[in-house]
């Protein structure tokens, strides 16, 4: 939780700088800092299902996925999600 409540407060604005919306920061901090927290042994996020399962710390390089995610988004975000469209307009308004 503190990681992603600085993660937002520091890229906040840089965000809004460049126009990018704030489904746009959600989605690439899902993919980044609450992925990434899993891959620190010291971590609750990965510390508690590894103790619940009872399995050593050996098993942390296996998480094949945690490592996959934020380097696959990373590399496609532009390519296969462009930019979030912007909310439709209600029925019979137009914007300006």
């Amino acid at each position: 939780t503190v990681g992603v409540m600085m993660t937002s407060q520091l890229i906040r604005q840089p965000y809004e700088r460049q126009g990018l919306t704030r489904p746009e920061l959600a989605q690439d901090m899902a993919n980044s800092v609450v992925v990434i927290a899993g891959l620190v042994p010291w971590c609750i996020a990965c510390s508690v299902p590894l103790a619940m399962f009872g399995i050593s710390l050996r098993a942390i390089p296996y998480s094949v996925y945690l490592y996959l995610l934020p380097l696959c988004y990373a590399l496609t975000r532009r390519r296969f999600w462009p930019a979030f469209p912007s909310s439709p307009s209600p029925r019979g308004v137009e914007k300006c």
